[in-house]
């Protein structure tokens, strides 16, 4: 499948940007991390690339359709928006120009980066219902099965009737139309199993984009209603401040915990406080087994380190 870039727009609004346009034509392209692109040390980086697969109901984080160098056209890494990323011309056409250096930008936060998420996947859900409405058979032909199957039962007579001398011959007939006739059955099986596989993959395609649209909704809210805690940013060295301000304000307050509705947005989840605070049961620091209650008012500062603690976990996951 050959795909193109949509347009400018929003080619420029995935991972990849290519800003050689206002390089003075210059090679330029950037990316953008995924706030869940984290390397061992939780810190941004560019995941390695990983091959579209168009039965999937997810993309890779780092996704790219490649074409291998064909006569005088390149060899190209794009995304699924059409970005190329990287390129490389045969030998003897621009002697062999190569671009494939990537700036590396800040990482977008959660709510960014599932609304990149998102429009990559209704750009998959697209590529996945014209291959279903153009590219796959939709209805069962069973001419060749037929066929081979006429052709097994005429060689099988002449074999029951043929002498001796002419049952050799009649056999391989026989096992070239048995042949045929197996291959035509696998080549009807293939082409429902892959109907039904792209059939169940749009629906939960379309299940993982809604369920995406709730988290958006949940995190738009919060901003509206002042209740967000973002952390989801990892790239500077304060990256859990707005979290450890606001634990401060809890242990300090006289409200019962269950009183706070905040909202908190990982790099790789949104998690309510309250969530947050009854998890803290399933984790233990050096062997503690204490427990905290919803209904107490404030925080020890055994649960203050407990909870940067567990989110330090939660993201590392």
């Amino acid at each position: 499948m050959k795909i193109f870039a949509i347009n400018n727009q929003i080619a420029s609004k995935g991972l990849y940007t290519d800003k050689t346009k206002e390089n003075n034509g210059n090679w330029k392209m950037t990316y953008k991390p995924y706030s869940w692109e984290l390397n061992d040390a939780q810190k941004p980086y560019i995941a390695p690339k990983k091959e579209i697969d168009l039965y999937s109901s997810t993309l890779p984080t780092n996704d790219e359709f490649y074409t291998e160098i064909n006569g005088k056209e390149p060899a190209r890494s794009i995304d699924i928006f059409g970005t190329t990323s990287y390129y490389k011309y045969p030998a003897n056409v621009h002697n062999g120009e190569m671009r494939r250096n990537v700036i590396q930008e800040a990482p977008m936060n959660r709510e960014e980066s599932l609304e990149v998420y998102k429009r990559k996947l209704g750009r998959l859900l697209s590529l996945k219902e014209h291959k279903i409405k153009y590219e796959l058979p939709k209805e069962v032909n069973f001419d060749k099965a037929s066929s081979a199957h006429t052709l097994y039962k005429y060689w099988s007579n002449q074999y029951d009737d043929s002498f001796l001398f002419g049952k050799n011959s009649n056999k391989d007939e026989m096992e070239s139309s048995e042949f045929k006739l197996y291959r035509a059955a696998m080549e009807l099986h293939q082409n429902a199993q892959n109907y039904i596989r792209m059939n169940e993959s749009i629906r939960e395609l379309k299940e993982n984009i809604e369920n995406i649209d709730r988290e958006l909704s949940i995190i738009k809210n919060a901003k509206k209603e002042n209740l967000l805690i973002d952390i989801s940013k990892r790239d500077g060295d304060n990256a859990d401040n707005p979290l450890k301000i606001f634990i401060e304000k809890v242990a300090n307050s006289n409200k019962p915990l269950e009183e706070f509705k905040e909202i908190i947005a990982l790099p790789n989840k949104t998690i309510r406080f309250t969530e947050l605070l009854a998890a803290l049961n399933n984790y233990s620091i050096e062997g503690s087994i204490s427990y905290i209650n919803l209904k107490n008012a404030g925080l020890n500062n055994h649960f203050q380190n407990k909870i940067l603690y567990v989110v330090k976990q939660m993201i590392a996951r």
